[in-house]
């Protein structure tokens, strides 16, 4: 409710605003100053934005207890009766604005302001308790249950410990291999960037940790085979680890030379072959979900000198799955027998691991579980528990 309105003249002043804006006859859905009609709802479109984006603003506010309401009137206003409306608050700078957030600059004059004071704007984020707080906990975004490629992370940090190591990623649904557990990425810029870099930094002076290179399938098509010809010229000691899902699945499983068709007019050809053919010596193929034999072939490949080139293969499961349909065989813990290791949740992070009701015997420590509704059924994370307790049965035999 408005308790007064007061007006100032503040002299030679310029503004920087940020808010919402709309043109038009604000008042064509209700005649009076309601939040019915456009500028209220400008005002509830600022409130929300407000505090969806305070914590990163807030820094940035003059003072965020001030709210400005600007009409301009442009030229065609008399014929057209159209104005700008702008809601919004100060701002110091430039810098941390939301894309979805206007920036308003009003030059330095004079200008008649007009204050309303009301009750204060509810746009600050609710506060909780610390109970509650310890419930939410920071959500990355992760690779799909079933993923091939975190598997391969996996094999990548059992074989080359992280602080040992620079590794140099792409573009494509590998590149949220980079968060953490798998953390399977020290750089990335752009697509075709990461044979470039690798091959660059292979050559620093007195560098005696493996570099290596993950590229995808496709951009190793699209834009890979110009930085592997080029490390291959330059004698680098890298490792180019390509993560062949079959799949061009991050845009939309777009067909590529060596992706899975059952309807392609040509055959697909070989990564592997292409390696060979601009030079490369040591060119090895895993498969993905093998993480022990992977393991032996990536610290094999890094004692080498020159370039060496893994296929990382496992088809991408979202493909799989809609072209054949869930695997029989479900995963479950036996909630009896865990220890409470956590191997499954801090090594491979799948999304279908989730925490259970129930606590281990001695140490009452949490229990994971599967979620059923998410597990494609890989069975990465039972290769990963060193306690065995990570089982398999036939979906006939649990129902």
């Amino acid at each position: 409710m408005i308790i007064n309105i007061e007006h100032s003249i503040i002299e030679e002043k310029s503004f920087l605003f940020i808010g919402c804006v709309f043109y038009g006859d604000p008042f064509h859905s209700a005649k009076e100053w309601t939040i019915e009609n456009e500028i209220g709802k400008l005002w509830e479109r600022y409130g929300n934005l407000i505090s969806k984006n305070y914590r990163a603003l807030k820094r940035n506010l003059v003072n965020l207890n001030i709210g400005y309401e600007i009409h301009i009137e442009p030229e065609e206003y008399i014929e057209t009766k159209n104005y700008f409306v702008f809601v919004g608050t100060e701002i110091k700078d430039y810098n941390d604005v939301p894309l979805e957030m206007f920036i308003k600059v009003l030059p330095k004059i004079k200008y008649l302001f007009f204050t309303a004071k009301a009750m204060d704007l509810d746009v600050l984020p609710p506060e909780i308790s610390q109970e509650q707080s310890a419930l939410i906990f920071p959500r990355p975004p992760v690779l799909c249950p079933g993923c091939p490629h975190r598997a391969t992370f996996y094999a990548l940090n059992k074989s080359i410990p992280r602080r040992h190591r620079l590794v140099s990623t792409d573009i494509g649904c590998y590149t949220l291999g980079v968060a953490p557990p798998l953390s399977a990425g020290n750089v990335t810029i752009c697509m075709g960037s990461s044979l470039g870099i690798g091959s660059g930094v292979a050559h620093s002076p007195g560098l005696k940790d493996p570099v290596v290179a993950i590229i995808g399938d496709s951009t190793f098509w699209h834009t890979g085979l110009p930085g592997l010809v080029n490390a291959v010229y330059n004698r680098s000691k890298l490792l180019l680890l390509v993560v062949d899902n079959s799949a061009t699945a991050m845009t939309g499983f777009q067909p590529n030379p060596s992706s899975f068709t059952s309807h392609s007019q040509v055959e697909t050809l070989a990564i592997e072959e292409a390696a060979r053919g601009v030079g490369v010596e040591f060119v090895a193929t895993i498969d993905a979900f093998n993480p022990k034999e992977s393991i032996k072939v990536i610290k094999e490949a890094v004692k080498k000198e020159g370039v060496s080139v893994i296929v990382s293969k496992g088809e991408c499961n979202i493909q799989f799955v809609r072209r054949e349909g869930l695997p029989e065989n479900k995963y479950y813990i036996e909630a009896d027998r865990c220890v409470g290791c956590y191997a499954c949740v801090n090594m491979i992070a799948c999304p279908a691991i989730i925490w259970s009701d129930r606590t281990t015997t001695e140490e009452g420590k949490p229990i994971p579980t599967i979620d059923q509704s998410l597990c494609t059924r890989c069975g990465l994370c039972a290769s990963v528990c060193p306690y065995g307790v990570i089982v398999t049965k036939i979906e006939s035999e649990t129902n």
